[in-house]
């Protein structure tokens, strides 16, 4: 339980510094405030591999290489960015059940 608030943490922190990097930033000329593509979750590859090595460390080895396929990758470096968010939930999903 601990070790999923930390996460939880450590998440909103990085949308919080997102957030206020977006905030500081003024449009250009022309430029909407909202982006047409989807926007960067802040969270680092880093994080969604330690996160993945220590599921998988937990004996579910095979469902975080099913997740990668799933997501359209056979390795983590290989997941777009603006998946993370989703690619976690599920596996935190699959540690809970």
């Amino acid at each position: 339980m601990n070790e999923k608030l930390l996460l939880l943490a450590e998440a909103l922190a990085s949308l919080e510094e997102c957030i206020r990097e977006l905030a500081a930033v003024p449009p250009a000329e022309g430029e909407t405030a909202v982006p047409a593509e989807k926007p960067e979750t802040g969270i680092k590859l880093e994080d969604v591999r330690a996160v993945l090595a220590d599921i998988s460390r937990k004996g579910h080895t095979k469902e975080m290489k099913a997740l990668l396929t799933e997501f359209g990758a056979e390795k983590l470096s290989e997941v777009d960015p603006a998946n993370y968010p989703d690619l976690l939930r599920k596996a935190k999903e699959v540690l809970d059940a």
